[in-house]
């Protein structure tokens, strides 16, 4: 029996975004929904686009981002589902919900010590997409954790594929070549790769998840916003294309020992725009992913790194 799909779009307040697309899937009596939108009010939107929230069986969340996670709770407790996430990103999750206070301090910590100007210090916290409501996740429960490839019943597999957070997870109809991607593979935009512990190359364990999902036979991608579409391999080809691009710019914009935040103000971004035309949650995004890439030509070898009264630095390696 064929799984039926169906796309919900919830709003949520992010600008650059302004949608989120949750899927519900359903197949001989089960019912399942990848992703949970932002917030409680991503319950509403999705009974009023016509789904019955108490029926889920299973909530799958691709990864642990709040545009992804903020309904899951609400979900949960009208539902009574049981809920899979990558324990990577769970195990982050509940750190955050633990002490979303010491989770500020330590993201703060690392933005400054990477070249964040001290006087917009207050401005990296307004940025940051979780609050004091944070909390409430520590009541989620979650049934599954994902640590390698598996399968949840006769339809549904599932893909570790980090990068975009450290314990990303990609859930497929293999029988049909539905491939629910979360924000590892986009149609319109690429995905934001930030910095999670300074130990790991984000940016890097990315690229080797893209090759994850290539050459699968997925007839159809269904992503974590914007509406689904064909083409993964292709899709995934120019992924990896603008990433390099990205890090040859990089690399070129440290002809001398420069911060991370210094890099992000040097690059243009999506649109022709510049860190000074960011609102406070898309300059922590840009920052990151200056980050990420430098600690990735860091790791290459690349660029050399060093630090200065307190200020990591990174400058292009001479030839």
């Amino acid at each position: 029996m064929p799984v039926d799909v169906k796309l919900h779009e919830v709003k949520i307040p992010i600008r650059a975004l302004k949608l989120a697309s949750l899927y519900e899937i359903r197949s001989d009596g089960f019912v399942g929904l990848v992703d949970s939108g932002m917030s409680e009010s991503s319950v509403k939107m999705l009974e009023a686009s016509g789904m019955k929230v108490e029926d889920i069986d299973l909530l799958m969340l691709t990864h642990l981002h709040v545009d992804h996670v903020g309904g899951a709770l609400a979900i949960q407790e009208m539902s009574g589902c049981r809920v899979a996430m990558g324990e990577h990103d769970y195990r982050i999750l509940r750190d955050i919900a633990e002490d979303p206070d010491a989770f500020k301090a330590r993201y703060v910590k690392r933005a400054l010590e990477y070249g964040f100007p001290s006087d917009l210090e207050t401005s990296i916290t307004r940025g940051l997409p979780f609050d004091s409501n944070a909390r409430r996740l520590l009541d989620l429960k979650v049934d599954i954790t994902i640590v390698q490839d598996g399968r949840l019943n006769s339809d549904l597999t599932y893909m570790t594929v980090p990068g975009h957070s450290p314990g990303s997870v990609a859930f497929i109809v293999e029988g049909q070549g539905l491939l629910f991607s979360g924000d590892h593979v986009l149609e319109r935009i690429t995905p934001n790769i930030g910095v999670y512990e300074e130990k790991q190359d984000m940016l890097g364990e990315y690229l080797e998840s893209l090759d994850r999902v290539k050459g699968k036979g997925f007839r159809v991608c269904l992503p974590g916003h914007g509406r689904p579409f064909a083409g993964v391999d292709e899709r995934v080809a120019e992924i990896k294309e603008h990433h390099s691009l990205r890090l040859k710019e990089i690399e070129e914009s440290c002809t001398d020992w420069s911060s991370a935040y210094t890099v992000a103000s040097r690059i243009i971004w999506n649109r022709g725009r510049h860190l000074s035309d960011m609102n406070e949650m898309e300059r922590n995004f840009a920052f990151g992913e200056a980050l990420s890439h430098l600690i990735h030509l860091s790791r290459t070898e690349r660029v050399a790194r060093k630090e200065f009264d307190g200020i990591i630095k990174f400058r292009k390696e001479e030839p």
